[in-house]
């Protein structure tokens, strides 16, 4: 709809209001705009500057996308139909290839907006993700030789390595959401074997943050990845709706104590803050075990 009134301000909000209100189901008839030889004009020429010079038309022709290619053909070809009804006075049959060409083209430019939204947001964790296991790694290399174990270190970083590799030939295809469900994988490996070596020392002094406000926003960013990861893996898994509403119910969780968390930082409460953050990405970890991700540990 936002691209439509992108046709002609106040003019096309009306049109816009107008194509809604003709396209009612009969039962409300009564409510609906009559169809006029001077309402249909004018939808017409809206409707075929909206499937030939509109930014949604212009969408779906650069997608790649076939299904909504042929739909935009198919609106199309609706309305040089509903011309030719025009120029025989049949009205309500243009009224309604109007109204299904305005369909075909909203409903696909939609989508294709909606999947990009996606696909950028997959690319923005994704990318912090990676630069989080890379740190880490560093870090792990540095406190494997501080414990003399750098020998034995070396067989597990070439395995994180190697999930690492996976996860960035997926991202290199274009699936950057799989990429996201593997480099995740290698996150929390790594972050279990830098566990590991500092013998239950706490991750967060081998970041070395400058505050607590600065292992704060770091804790946000994990959080934030994780409820991602889980409405991906959600996506992805299908898991049986018994299991989902447990997940459900334990995602629900994690927001409330995240929501706990923000309104102590507000407070200047960091620390405390920090370790609800803690408890809420934990809740987030079983909830993705439960819905099927893999995640070791």
């Amino acid at each position: 709809m936002n691209v439509l009134l992108r046709l002609g301000g106040a003019v096309a909000a009306a049109f816009l209001a107008m194509v809604l209100a003709c396209s009612q189901p009969m039962a409300q008839a009564d409510k609906r705009v009559p169809v006029t030889p001077s309402t249909t004009e004018q939808k017409a020429k809206f409707v075929t500057n909206l499937v030939s010079h509109s930014v949604a038309s212009k969408t779906i022709e650069s997608s790649g996308d076939d299904a909504a290619k042929k739909a935009l053909a198919n609106s199309r070809a609706l309305v040089e139909a509903a011309k030719q009804d025009i120029a025989n006075s049949k009205y309500e049959q243009a009224d309604a290839k109007l109204n299904q060409a305005v369909d075909g083209v909203m409903n696909h430019s939609r989508r294709l907006s909606e999947g990009s939204v996606k696909a950028d947001r997959a690319q923005e964790v994704y990318a912090s993700r990676v630069a989080s296991v890379k740190a880490l790694m560093d870090a792990y290399t540095r406190v494997a030789e501080e414990k003399k174990q750098a020998g034995k270190a070396a067989e597990r970083k070439a395995a994180i390595q190697q999930t690492l590799s996976e996860a960035e030939a997926m991202a290199a295809k274009g699936n950057k959401e799989g990429a996201l469900v593997v480099v995740e994988r290698a996150y929390t490996a790594v972050s279990k074997e830098v566990a590991a070596l500092r013998d239950g020392d706490k991750l967060t002094k081998t970041l070395k943050f400058d505050s607590p406000a600065d292992e704060y926003v770091y804790e946000i960013d994990r959080n934030d990845s994780h409820f991602f990861l889980l409405k991906l893996t959600i996506s992805e898994k299908n898991p049986d709706p018994m299991i989902l509403k447990q997940v459900e119910d334990l995602r629900g969780k994690a927001q409330g104590i995240r929501n706990d968390a923000e309104a102590r930082a507000k407070k200047n409460d960091h620390k405390k803050a920090i370790d609800e953050l803690g408890q809420s990405t934990d809740i987030l970890i079983r909830a993705l075990r439960m819905a099927g991700a893999y995640i070791p540990g």
